[in-house]
């Protein structure tokens, strides 16, 4: 599920809530180790205009590098979720990991273990974090 290291990889958090009398609504985290930037979305009725929004925002970060944005973890509201990085020398984004978690603190210690896990190291920081509104 994930890429080397160094290579070009992203990571995509998607969100479904479904609270009382209201409609499923979707959101999406992708994050770019090219351009060591992200883009999120939330509260979209479709999980598609979700994913076009964080793609749009990631590929806005871009400037002239690679495109390496992708969509590739989902997980389900309402919970939170998050995405740590440990950064390489040049300052891009080396390894990286994301998770869930039923609060924004939790889906962020979550993230920094899974982080450390590919990194065989400590991870630098969370990037990002996104929790449904109705969690």
């Amino acid at each position: 599920m994930k890429t080397a290291l160094l290579g070009a990889a992203a990571v995509l958090i998607a969100l479904a809530a479904v609270p009382a009398n209201a409609g499923q609504l979707f959101g999406a985290i992708a994050i770019s180790q090219n351009a060591s930037n992200w883009g999120k979305s939330y509260d979209y009725s479709t999980q598609e205009a979700a994913n076009d929004r964080a793609l749009s925002e990631c590929r806005g970060t871009l400037k002239g590098r690679t495109d390496d944005c992708k969509l590739t973890t989902d997980a389900p509201a309402p919970w939170c979720v998050a995405v740590a990085v440990k950064y390489q020398a040049d300052g891009t984004y080396g390894a990286w990991g994301s998770a869930a978690g039923k609060t924004t603190g939790t889906a962020r210690v979550n993230a920094m273990d899974e982080c450390a896990k590919w990194a065989k190291d400590t991870c630098s920081e969370v990037v990002v974090d996104l929790c449904s509104q109705y969690n």
